[in-house]
Protein backbone atom coordinates (compact mmCIF):
# COMPACT_ATOMS: atom_id res chain seq x y z
CA UNK A 1 0.00 0.00 0.00
CA UNK A 2 2.82 2.38 0.82
CA UNK A 3 4.75 1.60 -2.36
CA UNK A 4 1.69 1.66 -4.61
CA UNK A 5 1.37 5.45 -4.24
CA UNK A 6 4.88 5.81 -5.62
CA UNK A 7 3.88 3.75 -8.64
CA UNK A 8 1.39 6.46 -9.61
CA UNK A 9 2.72 9.71 -8.16
CA UNK A 10 6.28 10.96 -8.29
CA UNK A 11 7.29 14.29 -6.79
CA UNK A 12 8.92 15.35 -10.05
CA UNK A 13 5.61 14.71 -11.86
CA UNK A 14 3.36 16.81 -9.60
CA UNK A 15 3.16 19.58 -12.20
CA UNK A 16 1.25 17.12 -14.38
CA UNK A 17 -1.72 17.42 -11.99
CA UNK A 18 -2.95 20.75 -13.30
CA UNK A 19 -6.00 22.56 -14.59
CA UNK A 20 -8.35 21.92 -16.24
CA UNK A 21 -8.30 18.28 -15.08
CA UNK A 22 -7.29 19.05 -11.50
CA UNK A 23 -8.18 22.28 -9.71
CA UNK A 24 -5.44 24.20 -7.92
CA UNK A 25 -6.89 23.01 -4.58
CA UNK A 26 -6.82 19.40 -5.78
CA UNK A 27 -3.23 19.71 -6.91
CA UNK A 28 -2.29 21.26 -3.58
CA UNK A 29 -4.07 18.38 -1.81
CA UNK A 30 -2.11 15.83 -3.85
CA UNK A 31 1.14 17.61 -3.04
CA UNK A 32 0.32 17.85 0.68
CA UNK A 33 -0.62 14.17 0.82
CA UNK A 34 2.56 13.29 -1.08
CA UNK A 35 4.68 15.08 1.51
CA UNK A 36 3.03 13.14 4.34
CA UNK A 37 3.40 9.94 2.33
CA UNK A 38 7.14 10.62 1.91
CA UNK A 39 7.54 10.93 5.68
CA UNK A 40 5.52 7.79 6.27
CA UNK A 41 7.49 5.86 3.66
CA UNK A 42 10.71 6.88 5.40
CA UNK A 43 9.35 5.87 8.82
CA UNK A 44 8.29 2.38 7.76
CA UNK A 45 11.24 -0.04 7.83
CA UNK A 46 12.35 -1.52 4.52
CA UNK A 47 11.61 -4.31 4.09
CA UNK A 48 8.41 -3.71 5.97
CA UNK A 49 8.11 -6.30 8.73
CA UNK A 50 4.39 -5.77 9.19
CA UNK A 51 1.37 -7.42 7.83
CA UNK A 52 -1.28 -4.95 6.78
CA UNK A 53 -3.20 -5.85 9.91
CA UNK A 54 -0.17 -5.01 12.07
CA UNK A 55 0.36 -1.70 10.30
CA UNK A 56 -3.23 -0.50 10.58
CA UNK A 57 -3.70 1.40 13.81
CA UNK A 58 -0.04 2.37 14.25
CA UNK A 59 0.84 6.06 14.55
CA UNK A 60 2.59 6.05 11.17
CA UNK A 61 -0.48 4.52 9.49
CA UNK A 62 -2.76 7.00 11.24
CA UNK A 63 -0.69 9.90 9.87
CA UNK A 64 -1.22 8.56 6.37
CA UNK A 65 -4.94 8.03 6.88
CA UNK A 66 -5.40 11.51 8.37
CA UNK A 67 -3.64 13.07 5.37
CA UNK A 68 -5.72 10.96 2.99
CA UNK A 69 -8.89 12.17 4.70
CA UNK A 70 -7.87 15.81 4.30
CA UNK A 71 -7.12 15.26 0.60
CA UNK A 72 -10.39 13.39 0.11
CA UNK A 73 -12.35 16.34 1.48
CA UNK A 74 -10.87 18.52 -1.27
CA UNK A 75 -11.81 16.04 -3.98
CA UNK A 76 -15.38 15.46 -2.81
CA UNK A 77 -16.14 19.17 -3.20
CA UNK A 78 -16.29 18.69 -6.96
CA UNK A 79 -17.52 15.13 -6.82
CA UNK A 80 -17.00 12.29 -9.22
CA UNK A 81 -16.50 12.79 -12.90
CA UNK A 82 -19.04 11.18 -15.19
CA UNK A 83 -17.82 8.01 -16.74
CA UNK A 84 -16.82 9.07 -20.24
CA UNK A 85 -15.79 6.56 -22.83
Amino acid sequence: MIVQWEDWVNHSDLDWYCEPVFSRDERDAIEAFHEVWRGVAQDVPDPMPYTVEQLIGTPVWQRLMDAAGVAREVFVRRGRFDDVT
